[in-house]
C-alpha cells in the first residue's frame, strides 16, 4: 500500500511538473492584460471575454485533444498599456511559466513588441485586439488577428457618405500620435480622398494630452462636414464631452473607440448621440458557429455572466480562445507547431463572423462597419446586410 501512494505521489508531482498541465491536466494560455495606462477600459473588457470561454468550455468539461480532456487555464500579467513592458511579460510566460499558446496584448502598440517575441520563440500567437497593419506586415507566421485591419476600418462608412444628401464635401481629422490611431486616421484620409472629399485638417496630437479644446476650436474655423477623431475610448469620452461643452457642431461626428461600448455611452450620456463608430460586431449580426452557436446566443449567455450585452472587444476576445479551442481539436495535439498550423488552416463561420487567415495572419473575412449611437443603443447603419437602422443624417444641432 505505501508502494502504491508513493507511485500515486509520483505521478502527481511528474504531471505537475509538464509545462501548462496539472493533475487535472490543463491547458495554460498567458495573456498580458492592461490592468492600468491608457488600455485599461478596453484590457478589462477584454479579459472578461477570456474569462467567459474559460468558464463556458470547463463547464463544458472542457477542450478535448487527441482523444483526452483537458481544463483550459489563462494566466495573466499587466502590461501597463506599455509596448517595453508587453514585451518582457511575453518573456516570461515563455521562460518562467513555460506557456506555449498566447493571447496578443490590448491595442497595436504593446502587441507590434509582443508579437516579436512570440514570433522568435516560434510559439503562436492569436489578436483579439489590435489590428495596425504593420503588426501584419512583417512576414511573421506565428501570428494571427481576429479583426479588420486599421486602414480598412472606415471604408463602409465612406461608402455610405456617398449615398447621402446634401453630399458631405469636406472631413476634417485629428489622431493621437501612436501606431493604431495614426493608421486609422491615415486610413480615413484615403479613403476621403478617393470619395472625392477635401481633407481640410490632419492633425495628430501627443499622447497624454490632456485639453482638446484648442484642436476642437481650430475646427470650428474650418468648417468640415465630417469631424473625425481617433484616440483611445478616454481621449473619445473627452472629445465628445467637450465638443458639447463648446458648443461645435458638424454634420457628421466620427469617433474610433468609444462608441461601440456600453462604457462610452454611460460616461457622454446624451452627448453621445447620433455619434458614429467603426464595430467589427454586435449582438444582431447573423453569425453562427460552432460551440457558442450564433451571436446571439453568445451575447445572451454572455450577459447572464455579466449582467450587460456584450461589445466586439469582448467577443473578439472570447472568439480568440475559441479558435485555439478549435485547433487543439483540430491539431489533436499540445504541440505548439501542429496548433500553429490548425490555426493557421482555419476557415469557418463562427459566432464572431467569418474567420480565414491569409499568409500574413491577417483575417481576410473580417467585417467592420459604421454604428451609430441612437437613443442610447448602438445601430448599425450599413451595409444593409447588417444594418438595423438608418444614419440620423445631419447630425442634429445640440440643444442649448
Amino acid at each position: 500500500m505505501r508502494k502504491g501512494v508513493v507511485g500515486a505521489l509520483a505521478i502527481t508531482l511528474l504531471l505537475a511538473a509538464v509545462p501548462g498541465l496539472s493533475a487535472e491536466k490543463t491547458i495554460t494560455v498567458g495573456g498580458t492584460i492592461s490592468y492600468s495606462g491608457v488600455m485599461a477600459l478596453y484590457g478589462k473588457m477584454g479579459q472578461r471575454g477570456y474569462e467567459f470561454f474559460k468558464d463556458f468550455v470547463n463547464a463544458q468539461g472542457g477542450i478535448e485533444v487527441g482523444g483526452e480532456k483537458y481544463k483550459l487555464d489563462i494566466k495573466y500579467y499587466d502590461d501597463m498599456s506599455d509596448a517595453a513592458t508587453s514585451a518582457k511579460m511575453v518573456e516570461k510566460f515563455i521562460i518562467d511559466d513555460h506557456i506555449k499558446f498566447l493571447l496578443m496584448p490590448v491595442g497595436s502598440g504593446p502587441a507590434f513588441a509582443a508579437t516579436s517575441v512570440a514570433e522568435k520563440f516560434k510559439l503562436p500567437m492569436i489578436g483579439s485586439l489590435a489590428s495596425s497593419d504593420k503588426i501584419y506586415e512583417r512576414g511573421y507566421k506565428y501570428i494571427f488577428g481576429l479583426l479588420a485591419l486599421g486602414s480598412t476600418q472606415w471604408r463602409s462608412m465612406y461608402e455610405l457618405v456617398l449615398t447621402l444628401t446634401p453630399r458631405p464635401r469636406t472631413v476634417a481629422i485629428m489622431c493621437r500620435n501612436d501606431l493604431f490611431p495614426l493608421t486609422s486616421a491615415k486610413g480615413s484620409r484615403e479613403l476621403a480622398e478617393k470619395a472625392g472629399l477635401k481633407v481640410v485638417m490632419f492633425e495628430p496630437y501627443p499622447a497624454g494630452t490632456q485639453d482638446m479644446s484648442p484642436m476642437l476650436n481650430k475646427t470650428k474655423f474650418l468648417g468640415p462636414d465630417i469631424f473625425h477623431a481617433t484616440g483611445h475610448i478616454g481621449e473619445s469620452i473627452q472629445i465628445a464631452k467637450q465638443l458639447r461643452e463648446l458648443g461645435l457642431y458638424f454634420p457628421i461626428v466620427m469617433l474610433n473607440a468609444g462608441p461601440e461600448s456600453t462604457e462610452f455611452v454611460e460616461s457622454v450620456k446624451d452627448g453621445g448621440e447620433d455619434i458614429i463608430g467603426a464595430s467589427n460586431w454586435v449582438p444582431s449580426l447573423p453569425f453562427k458557429g460552432p460551440v457558442l452557436g450564433s451571436s446571439s446566443d453568445y451575447a445572451n449567455e454572455f450577459k447572464k455572466k455579466y449582467g450587460y450585452l456584450p461589445s466586439y472587444v469582448e467577443a473578439s476576445s472570447t472568439n480568440a480562445l475559441l479558435l485555439y479551442h478549435l485547433a487543439l481539436q483540430k491539431a489533436g495535439s499540445l504541440d505548439p507547431q501542429k496548433v500553429r498550423d490548425a490555426i493557421a488552416g482555419l476557415s469557418l463561420n463562427t459566432f464572431f463572423g467569418p474567420v480565414r487567415f491569409d499568409e500574413r495572419g491577417e483575417n481576410v473575412g473580417a467585417v467592420c462597419f459604421p454604428i451609430q449611437i441612437q437613443k442610447g443603443n448602438m445601430v448599425p447603419i450599413y451595409p444593409k446586410s447588417y444594418a438595423t437602422g438608418m444614419i440620423v443624417y445631419p447630425h442634429p444641432k445640440w440643444k442649448k
